[in-house]
């Protein structure tokens, strides 16, 4: 039942956006993109996200931090961390805030979609 589930990707390189949206669209999943945290914030209200897919560097607030403020929120979809420059602290604080995965870029899109069928089998009926 793919095609019920929505996955909200994150990420300020629109080419990773793209590329996500392409793999996700293919596996039968409906996609919401954002380009910043911000966009993300504010969108977070009406936002139908089963899964959030965030990258670890979004300028100017990290991934973890968003996650948090989502946190604050209420909102309770599980995330997947995703980023191409290895950091041991927000690494441990991802890990810590329980995230799903956390994956280095570039990863094999398998261990995405497995990545989000842990996600999806985990989350809770809202």
């Amino acid at each position: 039942m793919n095609e019920q589930k929505v996955i909200a990707v994150t990420d300020d390189d629109a080419a990773v956006r793209t590329a996500l949206h392409r793999l996700l669209t293919s596996s039968g999943f409906s996609t919401e993109l954002y380009a910043s945290a911000d966009e993300f914030l504010n969108a977070a209200a009406t936002s139908k996200a089963d899964c959030l897919i965030i990258d670890i560097n979004l300028g100017t607030t990290t991934g973890v931090e968003l996650g948090r403020q989502l946190s604050e929120l209420g909102y309770k979809s599980p995330i997947i961390f995703m980023t191409a420059h290895d950091n041991n602290v927000l690494r441990a604080q991802a890990l810590r805030f329980g995230c799903v995965a956390y994956l280095y870029k570039p990863f094999p899109s398998q261990r995405l979609l497995d990545a989000i069928d842990r996600a999806l089998s985990q989350a809770k009926p809202t």
